[in-house]
């Protein structure tokens, strides 16, 4: 066994005993021992095996790691689940992390957003949209079908900050959906993303909502426009850091407004339970 190895397996047991003392992780230490030997199959299991026990801790125990683990101390207690006829969007369990990891590797899915992700690089998303949810309440929501707890993707609402999405709409509240391809087809994207936009202006009393794809994404184009949403094309924009000849480069803006949702027509209100 190698000296790094053994360096990591020490980070390993240092990190359980330290959170018994509520002291703060790094997860990026954890994450650059991990990197040393991220092909060996017996670290991995015990990367994974720590992961696990972690997200645990923190949720039953309300430890620390690093900030990012970090659990909230302004958590919400009693987080609304959105039910509509076919779907719920509730918030997020340890459970739901590997089904989500494997919609982020398929390039189907991704096949409109800059790259794929890896394990690790999905499992900090899924944790910060968690974590976002806590805090705020309401958020990226994961989604399952009525009668089981299996993840089939995410739909939502998120916040764009001019910081991180600098454009000429920003700041704003963005609406989102990511679902896996055995479930396309299915009319779930839609009927989810009008449980969300529901939920942003009943209960949140937003006063508009936007939406954002690549250009050539015809089919989140056609759920924006099954939802009521309206292409805006005078705010068209180009991501930064993105190269022009990646599908993802040009995005083009939906919006709807409170009093468009409110006069929209055809649409059951309310379209779903919130509880």
């Amino acid at each position: 066994m190698g000296l790094k190895k053994i360096f990591f397996l020490c980070f390993c047991l240092y990190s359980f005993i330290d959170l018994k003392s509520q002291q703060p992780l790094i997860q990026e230490q954890l994450t650059v021992n991990y990197r040393w030997h991220s092909n060996d199959l017996f670290v991995a299991k015990v990367y994974a095996t720590l992961q696990k026990i972690l997200f645990c801790i923190n949720r039953d125990e309300k430890a620390h790691l690093g900030g990012f683990f970090e659990s909230k101390t302004n958590a919400k207690t009693n987080l609304d689940v959105l039910k509509t006829q076919r779907l719920i969007l509730r918030q997020w369990t340890i459970e739901d992390f590997v089904p989500f990891a494997r919609l982020n590797a398929d390039p189907k899915v991704m096949e409109y957003y800059p790259n794929t992700l890896s394990r690790e690089e999905s499992d900090l998303t899924a944790q910060k949209i968690k974590n976002k949810i806590e805090e705020e309440g309401w958020g990226r929501w994961a989604v399952s079908i009525l009668g089981s707890t299996d993840f089939i993707g995410t739909i939502g609402l998120y916040k764009l900050d001019y910081e991180t999405f600098p454009t000429s709409f920003s700041p704003a509240i963005a609406i989102g959906w990511r679902i896996c391809v055995d479930h396309w087809g299915k009319g779930y994207a839609t009927e989810g993303a009008k449980a969300a936009l529901e939920y942003g202006f009943s209960k949140l009393q937003l006063k508009e909502i936007v939406a954002t794809c690549a250009v050539e994404n015809a089919g989140s184009r056609k759920v924006m426009e099954k939802i009521g949403m309206k292409y805006d094309p005078e705010n068209d924009f180009t991501l930064p850091n993105v190269p022009i000849e990646n599908k993802m480069s040009k995005c083009v803006l939906y919006r709807i407004t409170k009093k468009e949702w409110e006069n929209r027509a055809n649409n059951p209100s309310p379209f779903c339970r919130i509880q």
